[in-house]
């Protein structure tokens, strides 16, 4: 009986694994903050602080398999299973351990607050997710190919005041479907808060498209939940489809409503945000500089302080060295403002603020003005050569 597939796959399981326990080696003495996550609002403890987003970029490469393969050269008694003894004695759990190595060391030439963007590929990660969509098949009776129902939201997160706007597509209908669909909005325990017809809008050649929006400045809000789904019910003749969709909803726990002249400090320029605060609290700010001259990406900034008055200030530090990878000097134009309300320990949601304008304006200095310091983190250095001593076992 031929083994090789198997251990081919549970090399790449062990390597997986390997990688995960390093991460979480590396960062266990350090998890004493509050953890958000603005994808989902779901708030946990004890989590990672922002000072360790190295930590998190490195384990979310491992995890969705961005490392580069190293298994390709290598021959079957490589690829063999760790024995009991040392779990990184094959060459390719080394090779792994020692690319993960040469990323962590990478990443932390620059703050984790202060991320350079080297690619319109690399700034996916830093981008806040916007719209909220779903695609899924649905075989039926008597027909070959599924039909494909596809569900969007124009915004995943929406603030009081704002339409949900949603839109359905449907391909590969039989020939002279009878359709209809509808939009229900439920909490997270399945209890109905609203439903409402769509609106056909277009339907030919086995396609069709359906709309609705719900003006939550209506009334009909009043006492939605910060967490919901927004649930698509599809009749095409007798068959019916279901498909969900998330929706966020809060008032704006602040608002970003200036961004003042930076300032030029030591190796940072120091972006200063004003904010009006309407749910006071510890704040998490986020967002991604680019060239005004070119509208190419430049760096990822992080942010995140204690907001308790109605009017507060917070700043965004950008490194000078994660700036000079792109090699502008600026001006900048700052976008992709994300805004999070850490949850408290009584509460159950991280909640969401706005910005009241999507882009900010922002001058840069000489690159001969900064320190020239080079940027120095010793913990990382140490987890570096922690990973390359496992890496050489």
């Amino acid at each position: 009986m031929n083994h090789k597939p198997t251990l081919l796959f549970a090399g790449a399981v062990t390597l997986s694994l390997l990688s995960y326990v390093a991460y979480h080696h590396l960062s266990a003495n350090d998890n004493n903050e509050a953890q958000f996550t603005p994808a989902t609002g779901v708030s946990t403890q004890p989590a990672l602080s922002a000072e360790h987003h190295h930590d998190k970029l490195l384990s979310q490469k491992v995890l969705n398999n961005q490392l580069p393969a190293t298994s390709a050269n290598l021959d079957e008694d490589q690829m063999a299973m760790p024995d009991e003894d040392n779990p990184y004695a094959t060459e390719a759990v080394k090779a792994q351990l020692m690319q993960i190595a040469d990323m962590y060391e990478e990443a932390s030439r620059y703050p984790a607050s202060s991320q350079p963007i080297t690619s319109k590929e690399d700034l996916k990660r830093f981008l806040p997710p916007e719209e909220s969509a779903t695609e899924m098949p649905f075989p039926l009776e008597n027909s070959a190919t599924p039909v494909v129902l596809s569900v969007k939201l124009a915004k995943r997160q929406v603030f009081e005041g704002q339409p949900v706007e949603i839109s359905v597509a449907l391909k590969n209908l039989p020939a002279s479907p009878t359709v209809s669909a509808r939009a229900t909005i439920t909490a997270m325990d399945g209890t109905t808060l609203w439903e409402t017809p769509l609106d056909e809008v277009a339907a030919a050649n086995s396609k069709a498209s359906f709309t609705g929006k719900i003006d939550t400045d209506s009334g009909v809000a009043k006492n939605w939940p910060p967490e919901m789904q927004v649930l698509v019910t599809v009749d095409v003749d007798e068959h019916r489809l279901i498909s969900s969709v998330p929706l966020r909803f809060n008032p704006p726990s602040a608002l970003l409503t200036d961004v003042e002249s930076p300032l030029q400090s030591e190796a940072y320029l120091k972006i200063p945000l004003r904010f009006s605060v309407q749910n006071p609290g510890y704040f998490f700010i986020s967002a991604n500089l680019f060239s005004a001259s070119t509208g190419e990406p430049v760096a990822h900034l992080e942010g995140q302080g204690r907001m308790n008055h109605p009017k507060e200030r917070l700043f965004l530090d950008a490194h000078a060295t994660a700036l000079q990878v792109s090699g502008d000097e600026g001006p900048y134009i700052l976008k992709n403002v994300s805004i999070t309300r850490a949850a408290e320990d009584n509460e159950d949601y991280d909640l969401a603020g706005m910005s009241i304008q999507d882009e900010w304006p922002i001058d840069g200095f000489h690159f001969d003005s900064y320190d020239k310091t080079p940027y120095v983190d010793e913990l990382a250095q140490e987890r570096t050569e922690f990973l390359r001593k496992l890496g050489q076992l």
